[in-house]
C-alpha cells in the first residue's frame, strides 16, 4: 500500500512526493524488509521518522536504484 502523496520538510528543504514503508521498498525491488532497515540504520538510505515507522522517499530509493545499490524494480 503506497502512503500517498504527502507533504513535509527534510533537512530544511519542502518536497511533495510519495512514500513508502522499508515493507514496501523490499516487495517491490525483492529484498528484505530487515535488509531496507539495515540500510535506514546504516545510513546508506535516508529515511523519515515517524514514531517507531520510516518512510522513505521516491527520490532517494531511485537515487540507490541509479549508484546500482539496488536493482531496477522487476515488472509485474
Amino acid at each position: 500500500m503506497l502512503l500517498g502523496i504527502i507533504s513535509f520538510s527534510l533537512r530544511g528543504a519542502h518536497m511533495t512526493e510519495p512514500l513508502y514503508t522499508p515493507k514496501e521498498i523490499a516487495a517491490k525491488y525483492r529484498k528484505k524488509p530487515s535488509t531496507i532497515r539495515k540500510w535506514i540504520r546504516t545510513g546508506i538510505l535516508p529515511a523519515l521518522r515517524i514514531g517507531r515507522s520510516y518512510l522513505i522517499s521516491e527520490a532517494d530509493v531511485l537515487s540507490l536504484v541509479q549508484a546500482k545499490v539496488i536493482p531496477q524494480q522487476t515488472s509485474g
